[in-house]
C-alpha cells in the first residue's frame, strides 16, 4: 500500500519532485496543502511503474455524520484521468486508506478541460460526473477558470497584446499616482486581510479566517507574495500571488469601498504578471469565475485581461460513491447549508 510515510526524508522528497514537476500537477496537490487547510486530515497516496512515481493523490479528509468521512482530492489527482487504467490503480491504492476513515465518497476535480468523450468514459468506469447540470452551492470550485499564456513573451509583448481599456487603466493608476509593491511581512499580510475582510462584508461572500492566510505563508514562504496598492497613506487594494510548477497563481484579493476609480486593481494584477514573466512561467492564473457573463463583475475584470480565449471548462467534479445513502444525505445538506447562509445573512442585515 503506497500511503506516503511522512518519517522517510528519501520517500517524501521523491514525492515532492513528482508533485511539483508533473505536467498534471496543482498548487493545491502540494503535500503541505493540508498545512494550510485546518480542520482536515491530510494522506498522500501513490503508484509506481518501473520503481518510478507515476500518479499521485493528495487527500482531504472531513468527517461528515456517524464516524463517515468527505474524502476530496483538490485539483487532482496528479496523473492523466483519460488513462483510467492508471486512475483506477490509484483509487485501488486508496482503498485501505478509505476503508480506515469509512470514506462514503471519494471526489476529486482535476484542471482538465471538458470533452463529452472524457465524460462519457469516466461514466463507464462507475464515475458520477457533475458538471454542467450543478448550480455553485452544489460546486467546491468553480467549473470555468481564467488564464493569461505568457510563455515565449516579454513585458512590453503582452502589454501590447492586452485590451486598450485594460492598458489605459493600467497607465491611469500610475499617472493617478497609485503605488503598487509586494511583500512577504506579517504587517503587509495584516493590510491585505483588512482589505480582503472589507470586500467580502460588502459583498456578503464567505472569507477565509486570518490564520488561513498565515498557514498559507509559512507553507510557501518567499514562493507567495502579497501585494498592496496604495494612495497616498491609504491601502485601497491587495491580493496573494504563488509560484508553483509552471504558473503563478492569482489566489485572494481584496479592496476598500473608495478609490477604486484609480483602477488599483489593475496595475496590481500587471505587477503580478510581470512577476510570471520574471520567473518564466508558462501562464498566469486569474482563477475560477462562476458566471460568463459580460454583466458579472469578476467574469469582466479577468476577461479584460485574458479574453474570450482565456477561459477554461473544466471537466467539473468526479464522485467514486461507496456509500449510496450517505451520498444522497450529503449532496443534498451541502447545498442547503450553502442557501440557509446566504438567506440568513441577507435577514441579519435588515435587521
Amino acid at each position: 500500500m503506497a500511503i506516503l510515510d511522512l518519517k522517510n526524508k528519501e520517500e517524501v522528497n521523491e514525492y515532492k519532485e513528482f508533485i511539483r514537476n508533473s505536467k498534471y500537477t496543482s498548487l493545491t496537490q502540494d503535500i503541505n496543502w493540508g498545512l494550510v487547510k485546518e480542520g482536515w486530515i491530510s494522506k498522500q497516496v501513490y503508484i509506481k511503474e518501473n520503481g518510478k512515481i507515476i500518479a499521485a493523490a493528495s487527500i482531504l479528509m472531513k468527517k461528515f455524520i456517524l464516524n463517515y468521512h468527505f474524502m476530496y482530492i483538490p485539483k487532482g489527482p496528479v496523473c492523466n484521468i483519460e488513462n483510467t487504467e492508471i486512475l483506477n490503480k490509484l483509487m485501488e491504492e486508496i482503498e485501505k486508506l478509505r476503508k480506515e476513515y469509512k470514506g462514503f465518497l471519494i471526489r476529486f476535480d482535476p484542471e482538465k478541460e471538458y470533452n463529452k468523450t472524457l465524460e462519457k468514459k469516466l461514466k463507464n468506469e462507475g464515475y458520477i460526473i457533475r458538471n454542467k447540470s450543478f448550480g455553485k452551492n452544489e460546486l467546491i470550485q468553480p467549473r470555468h477558470n481564467m488564464v493569461l499564456e505568457v510563455s515565449n513573451l516579454d513585458e512590453e509583448e503582452l502589454f501590447d497584446n492586452l485590451k486598450r481599456k485594460t492598458r489605459y487603466n493600467i497607465r491611469l493608476a500610475k499617472k493617478r499616482s497609485v503605488e503598487v509593491y509586494h511583500s512577504n511581512k506579517d504587517e503587509d499580510l495584516k493590510e491585505f486581510y483588512n482589505l480582503y475582510k472589507s470586500m467580502t462584508t460588502r459583498k456578503e461572500i464567505g472569507k477565509r479566517s486570518y490564520d488561513y492566510f498565515i498557514n498559507m505563508k509559512k507553507v510557501f514562504g518567499d514562493n507567495m507574495r502579497v501585494y498592496l496598492a496604495k494612495h497616498e497613506n491609504d491601502y485601497i487594494s491587495g491580493g496573494i500571488a504563488i509560484n508553483y510548477g509552471d504558473k503563478i497563481f492569482n489566489l485572494y484579493s481584496g479592496s476598500c469601498k473608495s478609490k477604486q476609480n484609480l483602477k488599483p486593481n489593475y496595475l496590481m494584477q500587471w505587477e503580478m504578471i510581470r512577476w510570471a514573466v520574471s520567473e518564466n512561467k508558462e501562464v498566469y492564473d486569474f482563477g475560477g469565475v462562476f458566471n460568463i457573463d459580460k454583466n458579472d463583475g469578476l467574469y469582466n475584470f479577468k476577461e479584460n485581461f485574458c479574453g474570450e480565449h482565456g477561459l477554461v471548462e473544466f471537466i467539473g467534479e468526479i464522485d467514486k460513491v461507496y456509500n449510496p445513502f450517505v451520498y444522497k444525505v450529503f449532496v443534498s445538506i451541502v447545498p442547503f447549508v450553502q442557501e440557509l447562509k446566504k438567506k440568513l445573512k441577507i435577514i441579519l442585515k435588515k435587521q
